[in-house]
């Protein structure tokens, strides 16, 4: 599996395609069809791969197919989690380190992660949901 020249880094186009190599294995695996949107569709059209200054992939299933990877309880965790805030939490900005690799599971951004979906699943509250997160993220940083 060969990346393409980035402007980013090689190392977060290689992982961006691992990525997707892996997410298309597994909805294969289960069945679902999916489709690319977004930036990651322009890329294919226009770059041929991925788009040299992006640094995630858009994917998207249908509705009816969410069942099928996503428990109730999930989506009801998952539902707390701001929209303008999701992508950020989940892949990019959380899994990847500044030049693309995966980071370990004691980084706190992946903790950080965790303890503001936890709150959001008990508080219920979009605010308390962020500034969990992120006061939890600057404890780990800067105190500890």
């Amino acid at each position: 599996m060969q990346a393409k020249k980035f402007y980013k880094s090689s190392q977060l186009g290689y992982e961006l395609y691992k990525l997707m190599f892996l997410v298309h294995q597994l909805l294969m695996k289960f069945r679902i069809p999916y489709f690319i949107t977004g930036g990651t569709l322009i890329g294919a059209v226009r770059h041929k791969g991925i788009i040299p200054w992006d640094d995630d992939v858009d994917i998207s299933i249908l509705e009816h197919d969410e069942s099928k990877i996503l428990n109730k309880n999930t989506k009801i965790v998952l539902s707390y989690v701001p929209a303008a805030v999701f992508p950020a939490i989940i892949f990019p900005a959380v899994f990847l380190n500044d030049v693309g690799s995966l980071v370990d599971f004691n980084d706190p951004k992946i903790i950080g992660a965790i303890i503001a979906i936890i709150i959001g699943y008990y508080s219920r509250n979009v605010i308390a949901t962020i500034l969990s997160g992120l006061i939890s993220y600057w404890i780990m940083i800067f105190l500890l």
